[in-house]
């Protein structure tokens, strides 16, 4: 009997002891004012996973990259760290359902388009940044890391641009981190092109680079209206790359369309 006891005392013990170093989540949020409270008393700013059982990358995220040393370390010292499920299903646990009106004010205040979703608020309760998808432990802690700084978070440099402040700095920070946080940078990189004297230089070409995902894309039009200034630059052996790969990619994607849509009506 003694035995027995001692198994079924220290299982519990054993079992959490394993989480211990991962990132301390609060499950069970009632009420937003009270995590604003302890974020401005242990001076952190705020970190919520938005997740649904039926995501993958939120699966992954949870289980192999949260329950880590290093990343419990980063984000514990940082952030009081909430975990948010967005979707409704029967077996949801009580710490799940009591939270449902946290999660659907957030989605109804900042609306949720693709899992998983981390959104990130200053000591105030304030959102100045999110970011979208899933990452190994490295990548996680790195944006973390760089949302801790103003001049990353998108929120906040957005709040300074319809102040006015139309910075070339900020204008090329909103389209950095408006990749991030899934919005079309183009407004911005439109913006900073008409802000800069120099635009024609590796870093700008770089920065375009990274932007140009298809050939309706701003940089892209950017990159071919003026190639050869571009080559001055860049190296042109990528640039021409770029150019064959996306437009190839065009023209692979409207055939198949038109394919499809001539097979459908013949079928009619």
């Amino acid at each position: 009997m003694n035995k027995l006891f001692f198994i079924i005392f220290f299982i519990p013990l054993f079992v959490n002891s394993q989480n211990e170093n991962g990132v301390h989540f609060i499950r069970k949020i009632t009420n937003w004012s009270d995590i604003v409270i302890q974020a401005k008393k242990e001076n952190k700013y705020i970190f919520v996973d938005c997740y649904t059982t039926w995501c993958g990358p939120c699966k992954y995220v949870a289980n192999e990259v949260f329950p880590k040393k290093n990343v419990g370390e980063f984000y514990n010292n940082n952030f009081i760290c909430l975990s948010l499920q967005m979707d409704e299903t029967a077996k949801d646990n009580e710490d799940i359902v009591e939270s449902r009106t946290v999660a659907s004010s957030l989605n109804e205040l900042y609306p949720i388009e693709a899992y998983p979703t981390f959104l990130i608020f200053n000591q105030n309760g304030l959102l100045v940044h999110k970011f979208i998808g899933a990452g190994n432990d490295s990548m996680m802690i790195a944006k973390a890391k760089s949302a801790l700084n103003e001049n990353n978070q998108y929120y906040t440099l957005l709040d300074k641009y319809k102040n006015g402040d139309l910075d070339s700095a900020i204008l090329k920070n909103l389209v950095i981190t408006s990749v991030e946080v899934g919005v079309n940078p183009d407004l911005f990189l439109n913006l900073y092109f008409q802000s800069i004297k120099d635009l024609y230089n590796t870093v700008n070409g770089n920065l375009l680079l990274n932007l140009a995902w298809n050939t309706k894309s701003l940089a892209f039009e950017n990159l071919f209206a003026h190639k050869e200034d571009w080559k001055k630059v860049i190296d042109k052996n990528e640039l021409q790359s770029l150019f064959v790969r996306l437009i190839f990619s065009e023209i692979a994607s409207n055939n198949y369309f038109f394919w499809k849509q001539h097979k459908i009506e013949n079928d009619e």
